[in-house]
Parts: C-alpha cells; structure tokens; sequence
C-alpha cells in the first residue's frame, strides 16, 4: 500500500513523500520513496507503481533495475560473509571492487563488455592477470547466488561470456610459479643493512626477522602474530594462531617446530610485549622493499623467504610430511609451487648416496670424497652456489 507523508523544510517549504511497500506473510518484500513538491504527483507516482507491482515478476523486475553491482556486492559481502567467513583477501577484492566504476552500473545493464573494461581498468593500475581473476570470480559468486537465495531474475551470464575474451587479451589467468631464490651476496647485504628509523613508530629489527621467515617458513603476518604465551620451551615449538588454509576460515591454529636457528632467534627476543615480534606487519614488508631498492636488489619479496625456507629444508633432506609440518602446507599440490630446489645441488646428494651405500671395505679413489652427512645446521646455513 502507499502512504504519502506531508514534510515542511527549514525554510518552510513543502514536500510530499511517497512510499510504496508490499508486505508478504507480515513481511516488507518490497518498498520504494520517491519525494515531490506537490501532493498530487506523489498521488499519481504511487497509484502507477503499485498498479505495475500487480504484474508477475513485476517486484523482481523493479528490484533489478533498481540494483547496482556496488549493492548487490554489498549485500553479499554483509549476508554471505557472516555464515562463509570470508578470508582476508576475498574480503579485501569485494571492498575494492566497490570502489571500482563497475560498481555503479545497474546490474540489469550489466554487459561482457563491462567486465573487460573493468579488467583493462585493472590491468593499467598494475594488477596482474591472477589477482584480476579475483575480481571476475567473485563478481560471478556474487551474481550466481541473488536467483536462488534472493529471488532475484539475475545470473552469471555477463561473467560467463566475458571469460573467452578475457583470457584471449590475458587479462586473467593463474599467477606464475615463482622460483626466486636469495643469493648468498643478496641476504649478506640485507642482513647487514641497516634501514633508516621510521618517523612513527619503532623500526622492525629487519635482520633478526629476515633470518627468522628463512627458519621458521612463516609468512610475513604469521610472524607478527606470534604470541610468548603459545611458545612452548621443553618441545621447542609455538603456535601460529589462524594459519592460512583456504579450507578452513574460522579456526586454524597450528602448532609448528622452530628448527635450528629460528628457535635461537624467538628466544633472544626481548619479553616488552606479549608478542614475540610486536611490530606492524605493514611496516615490516614496507622496510624490506626500501632494503631491496637501496641494495638495487631486484624481484624479491618477503614472501620468497618462505620458500627459501622450505626449499632449504627439502636440500638438508626432510620428507614432504616434515616439510609440511613446518610450512603448515595439507598437499603437495599446494606445497610444492614453493619450492624451488636447483639442479646442481642433486650432484652433491648423488654423491653423499653413492658413499652411504658402498661397502665398508670398498677402495676409494684418490682425491678421497668420503665426507660426513651434513649436519641439519650447516646444510641450512650453506647456499651451495
């Protein structure tokens, strides 16, 4: 039903608003406002809508074309976060696709070519083809889900039919599989660098967190999480409270064992928070990319001394289980994108195989090469280059 209410302004002028609801059950399914200056238009604007509501699919049509993609992401973001529990960066991609042109367009209007130009928009501002895939996929899981939980006539048709053109430009795809390596030369200098103190806030310790992500296996923010009260002395481990796993997005609290020298690291730490590491993580990442440009080393992130870890772990000769134990990797699927073994270190492994397995009275030529196994300390510190 409509009901028109009389308002008078600051300025004593008046205005006529019109609202049209339509209850269900005892439910608001439906309402639009519309204000005027005359009362009469209010009359005859509320007498037209609700004659077109009494159409089939007439409520449906006019929530559409009503509806902008920023809206209806909106209420995904709102109604399906709070049972899925989105992961940071699925959250992240849904605000930022908000903030975007595409999200002014009704839905309703909503084309292929929409989309591209979306992905062309991304791809100027520096995005790469992997993170743009976010943006259409989850575009698409928001548009999928109005027809069946929302009763909304809307599908992922646009999404679907910009895919053939998006991958023939290359505006999206899989991220590439890094194999970046740090150098000998490189984590020298980074370690002996010393970065110029913040303006706000205290300056990250960049040395002891560097050598602690290369032995330990932890991504940058799982660093900063670490909390006194998780470490445990007689095992020599710690929890990493909400690990990444795409699978899980509520709990994931693991515990990990600090190898070698990241349990050195954690224990020299001084107790002043009930963080181990109680700096920004944001500032940390920030302080080693000016490291990196200042030593005019190229094409390196944080993230890559993870794998460094675990690539080091797989030389010094621990199985995949092991591994995982550690990076907190469930497959080797997902395990092993990182990890990045070179080929002339299988020589020096030949080598050590072949001396385990001759016979104890076997001739060994000259120059000798019976060397002792590695120990695990040594192996890790080594770079083999």
């Amino acid at each position: 039903m409509a009901t028109i209410t009389k308002r008078t302004g600051r300025d004593g002028t008046l205005s006529f608003r019109a609202q049209v609801r339509v209850k269900r059950d005892g439910k608001v399914i439906y309402s639009e406002v519309k204000t005027f200056d005359k009362e009469k238009l209010a009359k005859d604007w509320a007498a037209k809508v609700e004659a077109s509501l009494k159409a089939d699919g007439a409520i449906d049509r006019r929530k559409i074309a009503r509806l902008t993609v920023g809206q209806l992401l909106r209420r995904y973001i709102d109604e399906i976060g709070e049972t899925q529990k989105f992961g940071r960066t699925k959250r992240y991609t849904m605000e930022n696709l908000i903030n975007k042109p595409i999200a002014k367009i009704l839905v309703s209007d909503l084309t292929p070519a929409d989309i591209v130009e979306h992905c062309k928009l991304r791809h100027v501002e520096g995005a790469g083809p992997a993170t743009t895939s976010q943006d259409v996929i989850y575009l698409g899981s928001a548009l999928g889900v109005a027809r069946p939980l929302w009763g909304l006539a809307i599908d992922k048709k646009p999404v679907e039919d910009a895919y053939p053109m998006l991958h023939k430009l290359k505006l999206i795809g899989r991220s590439d599989v890094r194999d970046r390596r740090i150098t000998a030369a490189e984590l020298k200098a980074l370690l002996e660098y010393e970065p110029k103190a913040f303006q706000h806030g205290r300056t990250p310790p960049m040395s002891e967190i560097i050598q602690f992500a290369i032995w330990s296996c932890m991504r940058q923010e799982e660093i900063h999480r670490l909390l006194w009260m998780d470490v445990d002395e007689s095992k020599r481990t710690v929890m990493i409270r909400q690990r990444k796993d795409p699978g899980k997005k509520e709990i994931n609290d693991q515990i990990v064992p600090l190898l070698g020298d990241a349990w050195t690291i954690l224990q020299r730490q001084p107790k002043t928070d009930a963080r181990i590491f109680p700096y920004n993580g944001c500032s940390t990442g920030a302080a080693f990319r000016r490291m990196c440009r200042a030593l005019k080393i190229e094409a390196l992130t944080f993230h890559d001394l993870r794998h460094e870890g675990i690539s080091r772990l797989f030389e010094a000769g621990y199985q995949i289980q092991e591994v995982a134990m550690v990076s907190g990797h469930k497959t080797w699927g997902s395990l092993r994108r990182y990890t990045n073994l070179r080929p002339e270190d299988l020589h020096d492994k030949h080598e050590l195989q072949m001396i385990a397995a001759r016979p104890s009275d076997a001739v060994v030529p000259e120059p000798a090469l019976l060397l002792e196994p590695p120990k695990l300390a040594d192996v890790l510190r080594s770079d083999r280059r």
